[in-house]
């Protein structure tokens, strides 16, 4: 889906722009750019659902160990929970599942949990998977360091939706001057397009087409860059 959008946000540049598709060349790095941003959004939400899962997780795991579980029967049971709660389309059940099938062929559980956080790359999981190496080694409360450990990626997840409600309407308003310029355009071409012909049929013409949709690909990135409040 994201190379058909690819395609069609081309085309429609070309179109606009330039009036013929040899304008291609010109148009392709702003495609690339929405290409680029697309995937990175992408990824973002997987993250983001990545971490409600594992504080899901956690809190579940934390319970069963209260109940009186061991590490490794909370983990098996705190699986069966998740499967209850999200069926079978959660992102970290590979994740679970290796360490539940290590653990019963008798590998330490805290060697799996760091695997699964080193392939997750997830900053959360990596530093819940430290705690829980050393709290295994040194001892300590390991009830109380998983519901710590939850309850600050509980806080961390409201204070960054509490974010991006804030920038939702910054960002509408963006989007909506990034495509004026095309929409004002496509208009001009659709009630007069003989006003337009010194840009499409002249090299002048071409080349301010292209600075022009040089700064608007500026402008976007500029307005990423401002409205990325980590």
């Amino acid at each position: 889906m994201e190379f058909v959008k690819l395609f069609f946000v081309v085309w429609i540049v070309c179109y606009l722009w330039f009036g013929s598709l040899l304008g291609i060349i010109c148009a392709l790095p702003f495609a690339l750019y929405c290409f680029r941003q697309d995937k990175q959004q992408y990824l973002n939400k997987l993250i983001g659902r990545t971490r409600v899962e594992f504080k899901d997780f956690l809190v579940l795991l934390s319970g069963n160990l209260t109940s009186g579980y061991a590490l490794e029967g909370a983990f098996c049971q705190t699986y069966n929970d998740m499967k209850k709660q999200y069926g079978d389309t959660f992102l970290i059940k590979t994740g679970i599942e290796k360490c539940i099938n290590g653990v019963q062929i008798n590998q330490g559980l805290e060697k799996l949990f760091e695997e699964f956080a080193e392939s997750v790359g997830i900053e959360e999981i990596a530093d819940c998977a430290k705690l829980l190496s050393l709290s295994k080694q040194y001892g300590g409360n390991m009830i109380s360091m998983i519901k710590r450990v939850a309850d600050n990626i509980a806080n961390r997840l409201s204070v960054e939706q509490e974010i991006e409600t804030m920038e939702a309407q910054k960002k509408l308003e963006g989007k909506i001057m990034l495509v004026a310029p095309f929409a004002i355009v496509a208009y001009m071409r659709l009630t007069n397009p003989g006003y337009l012909d010194l840009l499409y049929n002249t090299i002048f013409g071409h080349f301010v087409m292209g600075i022009t949709l040089i700064i608007i690909v500026l402008v976007g990135i500029w307005m990423n860059r401002i409205l990325k409040i980590k």
